[in-house]
């Protein structure tokens, strides 16, 4: 793809869109050099403070980085975080939020366990059973929930898929920040056997009734709806 000048109506945005067409369309992998920001910006007719703008927007999702004397480089295709930008403004709407992102997590651990067990390897599961295993130990609360937070992760990164990856600042850490309530009582030692009878399941390779425990596991978050909103939220 050929850079050409961009219109100087929405400016910045129409340099963002033409710098992602030039990394997709000329297939530039991680650690492919972009030009020169004086010669990119000089070749898309922009400042280059417009540039160093649309530059930072695709650093701000780790797509591409920067180093001293070296320019500027693709890091990843994939953000490891897309929804970060957004989690202050969904914080300040918590209440709206909130069971939406119950639904989210309830829907996307339970359809990645379905590819989980692909990726238990022996290390990985011993990986797993360390965090449980402090995780029981721990009576701290903010460290048995920075623990839980690691647990859940450490299994959205079994099926050894970026997308899956790019949702745990989301449906992992964010859901940990909001705090929600469960509607029934949690002990140490119930969070403990479920814990323990995911990874027993993930050991076996019994996906059948490891997506019912992920599913278990969640939906104590769950709350009722009144009736003018339809059916229950499960």
């Amino acid at each position: 793809m050929q850079l050409v000048s961009v219109k100087k109506q929405n400016t910045f945005d129409a340099t963002v869109s033409m710098i992602g067409r030039y990394i997709v369309e000329n297939k530039l992998g991680e650690g492919a050099r972009l030009p020169p920001e004086t010669e990119l910006a000089g070749r898309l007719g922009v400042s280059r403070n417009i540039l160093r703008e649309a530059m930072q927007h695709y650093r701000t999702l780790g797509i591409i980085t920067s180093a001293p004397k070296m320019g500027a480089s693709v890091a990843k295709l994939l953000p490891e975080n897309p929804y970060g930008n957004y989690l202050p403004f969904l914080e300040a709407s918590r209440d709206a939020v909130l069971p939406e992102l119950i639904q989210m997590r309830y829907a996307v651990e339970t359809g990645a366990g379905r590819f989980m067990t692909a990726g238990a390897t022996p290390e990985r599961l011993a990986r797993l059973e360390a965090l449980a295993d402090e995780l029981d130990r721990t009576g701290e609360e903010a460290r048995r929930l920075e623990l839980d937070g690691e647990l859940h992760a450490e299994l959205l990164r079994l099926p050894g898929n970026a997308l899956f990856t790019g949702l745990i600042p989301l449906v992992i850490d964010f859901f940990r920040q909001l705090r929600p309530e469960p509607k029934t009582q949690l002990t140490r030692e119930r969070i403990g056997r479920e814990h323990r009878d995911i990874i027993a399941a993930l050991r076996g390779g019994d996906t059948e009734h490891l997506v019912r425990l992920l599913g278990s596991h969640i939906e104590i978050y769950f709350t009722e709806r009144s009736d003018d909103d339809g059916a229950a939220a499960r």
